[in-house]
């Protein structure tokens, strides 16, 4: 693996069709309208292969780079030495010391899956810097970064029909990031205003039978003095979240989503659900559309056509994830019969009474997304759908590229467990930097979104910072997960209040 290492310049390869070169010197500009001087050459890789010509036009405040050859996969590729980076992964990753990463090693992020946005901060170590980024899509796409020799690192962006956008900046990011907001999405969408969330404010997320299928409770009715305590210290007009109300168990027989009988069944929790809007709240269904338990498919078998298959498995292997000792085939969204099974579902809820559904996973961390996928066009079609049922919902998780309808909004999560798939794609967390969620705002700022105050681990000492984080990134709606409601859900659930009320 070959990579080209320069201290005083960055060499940007696009494609096999040529070559854009940054001096770090010519970076360092006075006005917004002064550029470095660019230069593109065409040369052939493979002499034999008729390369498609690179276009190169001046926006406002970079370049746009367009490959002519439409349609066809682009194949960016730059090579640096950087100070830092920002790093798209899920609501964003600082990475202050790119050395960390080993020698030789690839880190990368797909898109709609592992990345929440195609947009990657470059700081070089005199304070100047690049933003290199590209159109919000439904299709695929692939960020990866390398280190080679010499701390150069290669940054390769892989996808389909979308021009590249280069925007320079000394010191100010955040500008550059507005400055491609403009050029990327326009300038009517840059003036949109913000869908700021009067309510609700906070959501109290409980789980009931885990993923053992235990249930601390025996019947839903004896939720309520829990759900009053939330109310009687935060108000009315807050949601109140469920989740494993099936009779398996949490994750266990998805997307088998019945009602447990032996708590009362529909029945019972629609007369939840009516006691709670009479106390003014909103209440809130887990749903996920994504995976399918086997011991679901084998009694479902006409669902085995709508399985995804795994572009990393021999043979044409189904694409396969365990998770506590169960194993779940993953789905795709467009067949029709995942989405009329995830629609009926929908409804079975909204027929309760539910004010909102939770679509879990469709900005999923874990995901591994293909070139052929093409998950999020379907994925957005289920939101379409749903929205137009008049049904409303947030999803787990940040992406640009869904088109949410206004009281809807999406969740921004605490993960700091990091881990990769073998492939080394990133899996979850954030694996060499630290979660920057400032990036994900700069970039989407009309996006309403949550903001986890507190997990089921309850590190109540967290809250006040946690707060002020959620405050400044302007989050519509604070969330309290507490996980399963058990012998000491009351106790946990007491100490939150008492930290948020302070």
């Amino acid at each position: 693996m070959n990579f080209t290492a320069a201290k005083q310049e960055a060499i940007i390869h696009l494609g096999k069709s040529g070559q854009v070169v940054f001096t770090l010197e010519a970076l360092k500009f006075i006005k917004e309208e002064e550029f470095p001087q660019v230069t593109v050459t065409n040369y052939p890789v493979e002499p034999h292969i008729k390369r498609a010509p690179i276009q190169l036009k001046t926006v406002k405040s970079g370049w746009q780079v367009t490959c002519l050859d439409q349609p066809g996969y682009r194949h960016w590729r730059m090579v640096f030495s950087p100070k830092a980076l920002i790093f798209p992964t899920r609501e964003g990753e600082y990475i202050s010391n790119p050395l960390k990463f080993p020698p030789y090693s690839t880190y990368s992020l797909s898109y709609p899956g592992t990345a929440s946005t195609k947009c990657v901060i470059i700081f070089f170590p005199d304070n100047t810097g690049l933003l290199v980024g590209a159109k919000p899509s439904l299709n695929w796409a692939k960020i990866s970064l390398t280190l080679g020799e010499n701390g150069s690192f290669c940054l390769k962006f892989l996808q389909n029909q979308e021009d590249l956008f280069l925007i320079p900046f000394a010191d100010d990011w955040e500008k550059a990031v507005k400055s491609f907001r403009k050029v990327a999405f326009g300038q009517e969408k840059v003036a949109k205003k913000p869908q700021i969330l009067t309510e609700p404010r906070f959501s109290l997320q409980m789980g009931i039978r885990d993923f053992f299928g235990r249930s601390y409770i025996n019947s839903f009715t004896e939720l309520e003095p829990i759900i009053n305590l939330y109310r009687d210290r935060l108000g009315p007009r807050n949601i109140v979240h469920l989740f494993a109300t099936n009779a398996a168990g949490f994750d266990q027989l998805f997307p088998d989503f019945a009602i447990d009988s032996r708590l009362g069944g529909e029945k019972g929790l629609a007369k939840l659900v009516s006691q709670l809007h009479k106390q003014n709240l909103y209440v809130s269904h887990h749903f996920n559309p994504r995976i399918a338990d086997f011991r679901w498919l084998e009694k479902n078998p006409q669902f085995k056509e709508a399985v995804i298959i795994n572009p990393q498995g021999a043979y044409n292997s189904p694409w396969v994830e365990f998770y506590k000792g169960a194993v779940y085939f993953v789905l795709d969204p467009n067949h029709p019969l995942v989405q009329e099974y995830s629609l009926k579902t929908i409804k079975y809820f909204q027929k309760m009474g539910f004010d909102y559904v939770e679509i879990d996973q469709i900005a999923y961390q874990r995901n591994l997304y293909t070139r052929a996928g093409g998950f999020g066009s379907g994925y957005q079609r289920l939101i379409d759908q749903t929205a137009k049922m008049g049904m409303k919902f947030w999803i787990e998780g940040v992406s640009d590229i869904f088109d949410l309808p206004a009281d809807c909004f999406c969740q921004v999560l605490q993960r700091d467990r990091p881990e990769m798939w073998e492939t080394e794609e990133n899996r979850r967390g954030y694996v060499y930097g630290t979660a920057f969620t400032r990036f994900f705002r700069c970039l989407q700022p009309f996006t309403p979104i949550s903001f986890q105050l507190v997990t089921e681990k309850c590190k109540v000492d967290l809250i006040a910072k946690r707060m002020k984080t959620a405050q400044n990134l302007k989050a519509n709606v604070y969330d309290l997960e507490l996980g399963f409601v058990d012998k000491t859900y009351i106790a946990r659930l007491n100490k939150v209040l008492q930290a948020v009320k302070k």
